[in-house]
């Protein structure tokens, strides 16, 4: 008589997951992981569960025995002096490897470690054996790394990585430094590929040292803070005092001046104080009807048609440089003033993309202080428009900072500080430095960082002159003398009105403004204090809220507007009007070609309202 199957079936299950669990048992108690210091280094990696049959050593590591020799399985690090050494076989360049007589690369790993006091042998597959030992020699902390190859091979590529909370300090004489717990350590001994990141070993040189470099001072960044940037309420004081100067001389000069940077400064400060209408006024009839002007001030004075037109001509050319560089793999584009802004702004998502993997890829090692600026904007920006994303800048804020502050001189009177590139410092490089600190310093809640955002930016209006400007490069002296570059340098000044567009100043400023991630790619150039939007599925529209001063005037490209049924202002249907500027009231027209919608909006309300239906 058969036996039911419903039991049989039951216990084989169980029997399966019997099985299973005594795998999982033995898995998890012989590969486990293991993190242990020895002397002054860290090992961490994975026991294995055999140990392999070593043959004799030839370094002398003091009390290692060999009965202590202990299996290994997977990656294994050493950390020590801000510094991760790697032994691992893996497929890239970050893998341990030996080389033959020919000089061909061969992978290997660790099979075993055995531990002493203040030492730790590994050895390799294929026989190498390499040791690890902390010593004080000569008061000099250090760790000696030493390789003891088998025969028929003349090399070994040990590849390393500083920590991210290492920083790195390039000398003049071209030596890299690696700054960690307020020490400096550096390799002696040793031929380092700081390029691959490699330590090269071979039979003439099987000894590297790597510690402490003895007399070194190492930079303490918040000797720069300036005593006038030590208090927020200072800083905020002499900035609004410099906003008065600056808003009496642009309105003094308003009339006569064609400059278009002034005009878009005075008119931002006019609606924060109050008188925008009396500022419009005043403002020439030869700057109104000239060609001089671009789009940006087509947010205060309109005539949108000039200003489409020449906000058509801006996209396409800095969209085009901007992809020419990314796909290249140039760095150089985080040169550009918030370019990542421009490119998220927009909606360029392959674009982003292909940005933040060259982002990824930039060593912190080779890091150029022209990139600074740009990587602080761009940490800024990336959190501010995809906060949801990884940050590629992330890993390069520490290493940034600290690169910038090396080159900071303050001068003999401890009044001013300034970032000095090949004995030159450029004052609107320092003032942008000094913004994009600020914005990260108080969103880190680092206030060290946010200090020298503030000095840097004390200093540029320190050497403002009645004329409102400033000499834009400065020279250094040998006794230490900060004072204007002469030659060519002489003839260029930097301006109150370009200050006030690298500060960002003004809730009025001119700007392009993102509507929302929800609706991606449709973005304004605007003077509003804020425009969001919302999409309604179900009358098929797009709102989109607008505040702005009631009673006054202002104008919007809108741009990535598809083609529509209806534009609705003040909950009321509105057509289309060819010189709908002309009117003492709202108007708009539409750009199917640039798919722009062109706005005057005449506020009724603080916040008003224009529906897009399709």
């Amino acid at each position: 008589m058969r036996k039911p199957i419903f039991p049989r079936i039951i216990s084989l299950i169980v029997l399966y997951v019997g099985v299973f669990i005594i795998l999982v048992v033995i898995q998890f108690t012989e590969h486990r992981n293991f993190t242990q210091k020895i002397g002054d280094f860290v090992v961490s990696g994975h026991y294995g569960k055999q140990v392999p049959v070593a043959r004799e050593t030839s370094l002398q590591v003091a009390e290692v025995a060999r009965d202590n020799a202990r299996p290994l399985n997977g990656e294994l690090s050493i950390f020590y002096g801000g510094m991760e050494f790697f032994l691992t076989d893996d497929d890239n360049a970050d893998s341990l490897c030996i080389l033959n007589r020919d000089g061909k690369r061969e992978r290997t790993r660790p099979v075993s470690i055995t531990i002493s006091k203040n030492s730790a042998l590994f050895m390799l597959a294929g026989g190498t054996e390499l040791s690890f030992t902390s010593q004080n020699t000569s008061g000099r902390q250090e760790l000696r790394i030493g390789a003891n190859l088998p025969e028929g091979y003349m090399g070994l590529e040990l590849p390393y990585r500083p920590l991210g909370s290492s920083r790195i300090r390039h000398n003049d004489d071209g030596e890299s430094h690696i700054i960690a717990d307020g020490k400096s350590y550096h390799f002696t001994n040793s031929t380092v590929d700081s390029a691959r990141h490699l330590i090269l070993m071979d039979i003439q040189n099987p000894l590297v040292f790597y510690g402490v470099v003895p007399g070194i001072e190492v930079l303490d960044p918040s000797r720069f803070i300036l005593s006038s940037a030590q208090d927020k309420r200072n800083y905020n004081d002499v900035l609004s005092r410099w906003r008065d100067r600056s808003f009496s001389r642009w309105g003094e000069t308003i009339g006569d001046n064609r400059n278009e940077e002034a005009l878009l400064a005075y008119l931002s400060e006019s609606l924060q104080r109050g008188s925008y209408q009396s500022g419009v006024s005043a403002i020439s009839s030869d700057f109104l009807e000239g060609n001089q002007k671009s789009f940006e001030s087509t947010a205060y004075i309109g005539h949108m048609d000039q200003g489409l037109r020449s906000n058509a001509v801006f996209e396409r050319e800095n969209f085009s440089r901007f992809t020419r560089l990314i796909e290249n793999g140039s760095v150089d584009f985080l040169k550009n003033f918030h370019v990542i802004e421009f490119i998220a702004i927009r909606g360029y998502g392959n674009l982003l993309n292909s940005a933040a993997g060259i982002i990824r890829s930039i060593d912190t090692a080779a890091l150029n202080p022209d990139l600074i600026p740009g990587i602080l904007e761009g940490y800024m920006d990336w959190q501010h428009y995809l906060p949801n994303e990884e940050n590629p800048f992330e890993g390069l804020m520490d290493q940034a900072c600290f690169a910038l502050s090396e080159g900071i001189v303050m001068d003999n009177q401890q009044e001013q500080i300034f970032v000095f590139n090949q004995g030159m410092a450029d004052l609107e490089f320092n003032l942008r430095l000094g913004a994009g600190l600020i914005a990260y310093g108080e969103y880190t809640g680092q206030e060290i960082w946010d200090g020298i955002g503030r000095s840097l930016v004390l200093s540029v209006l320190s050497l403002v002159d009645e004329t409102g400007t400033a000499p834009l490069t400065l020279s250094l002296s040998e006794n230490g003398d900060i004072t204007p570059a002469d030659g060519a340098a002489s003839n260029t000044t930097l301006s109150s009105a370009r200050i006030y567009r690298q500060l960002r100043l003004g809730d009025y400023a001119a700007r392009a403004i993102s509507l929302g991630s929800a609706i991606n790619g449709v973005w304004t150039w605007t003077a509003a204090a804020g425009v969001t939007a919302s999409f309604s599925q179900e009358n098929n529209a797009l709102d989109i809220s607008v505040s702005f001063p009631s009673g006054e005037t202002h104008y919007m490209l809108i741009r990535g507007i598809q083609s529509f049924t209806q534009i609705q202002l003040y909950n009321i249907p509105f057509r289309t009007d060819p010189q709908f500027e002309r009117y003492d009231s709202s108007g708009w027209a539409y750009s199917p070609s640039e798919q722009t919608l062109m706005v005057k909006m005449k506020h009724r309300l603080t916040t008003e309202h224009i529906r897009v239906f399709y």
